[in-house]
């Protein structure tokens, strides 16, 4: 099923000496194929842990557009995008840096586009996030009480959902329209563990990671300039050492960061330091910061701040300039996501 967008174009144009109005422009897109149909996510028995490589990966997509009354189109592109289909639905890809486009000279321009275009990118830009989801699915059936022999026993399968976006500049004024309902899915195959499943050594018989207690502490840095930021530092603690961890950051705002990894020491615990800025709006700045794990389901405390920054500052959390802070942003076009 086609998604048609109607757009009511409100520019006034004069022409030959009498005004004319915009008639209404429509468009629809489609998604034609999601090439592989599936990709796999390995597994060490105890996590997600890399996509199978692929090498590239395709969407194809069908573009129309028609420009009403004297309207005529400049310009157009056409670009996927790939949803979490376990889970919250929301943004995992945006492939808008690879997207098909076309410019006309201004002789040229067309009353109409109908075009089928055909976006190809490296596969390895869906791993964080195909990983991600896998260990998503294994976070919750952790909560429903199954052991990793359970989870990692056997493949599994999420998906993610494909769209389309496309944009179009006419000559009265271009409009962004946005995604087609009906999207593509592309399997995500989450593979079973094939280890050995027989004791080979003192280690085969220790207990899977469990995540204890995360703690986390906020401190508060108000400058003169009116530059604010938060200093977080968590304490993860666990039954094991040397065992892998990925984790996020999410905001009081909903927003969500990119997934950091760590490796707890020989005392079973791994400390994180993180530095951010701190948005600078109207009153007193607020909020809170929790750390969230990706690849075990587990959550440190809410650390809450409350500053008053006096000048307008860059807004959004972005990195200190030491390492190994970590540049993100929260709100805008930022690295965070809803």
């Amino acid at each position: 099923m086609n998604t048609k967008i109607l757009l009511a174009a409100a520019a006034a144009t004069t022409f030959a000496g009498a005004a004319a109005q915009a008639a209404t422009d429509i468009g629809n897109v489609d998604v034609l194929y999601v090439n592989p149909n599936a990709i796999q996510v390995s597994s060490n028995g105890q996590s997600y842990t890399k996509l199978k490589s692929f090498g590239n990966a395709e969407v194809g997509m069908r573009v129309e557009y028609t420009a009403g009354g004297l309207d005529r189109i400049i310009s157009w592109k056409v670009w996927p995008e790939y949803k979490y289909g376990f889970g919250v639905s929301s943004l995992a890809v945006s492939l808008e840096s690879h997207a098909a486009s076309k410019s006309y000279d201004v002789f040229q321009r067309p009353k109409e586009v109908g075009k089928n275009a055909a976006v190809t990118f490296p596969g390895h830009l869906l791993e964080p996030s195909a990983v991600s989801m896998c260990n998503m699915m294994a976070a919750s059936l952790r909560s429903q009480g199954k052991s990793n022999t359970q989870i990692f026993g056997q493949d599994r399968e999420v998906h993610f959902n494909v769209i389309a976006n496309y944009q179009f500049q006419t000559n009265m004024g271009g409009e962004e329209l946005f995604e087609v309902q009906m999207p593509k899915t592309q399997t995500v195959i989450c593979k079973k563990w094939a280890g050995s499943q027989i004791p080979t050594g003192p280690q085969a018989l220790a207990n899977p990671l469990h995540v204890k207690k995360a703690t986390m502490k906020l401190k508060e840095i108000a400058l003169m300039n009116g530059t604010c930021a938060v200093e977080l530092t968590t304490a993860i603690s666990t039954n094991t050492a040397g065992a892998t961890m990925k984790y996020r950051f999410k905001h009081s705002s909903g927003k969500l960061s990119p997934v950091f990894t760590t490796k707890t020491a020989g005392n079973k615990i791994a400390v994180v330091k993180h530095k951010w800025d701190v948005p600078n709006g109207a009153g007193a700045e607020r909020g809170w910061m929790q750390l969230i794990g990706v690849s075990h389901d587990f959550k440190s405390n809410r650390a809450r701040y409350r500053m008053q920054c006096q000048d307008s500052a860059v807004g959004g959390f972005a990195a200190g300039p030491k390492k190994p802070k970590v540049r993100v942003k929260v709100g805008g076009n930022g690295a965070l996501s809803n």
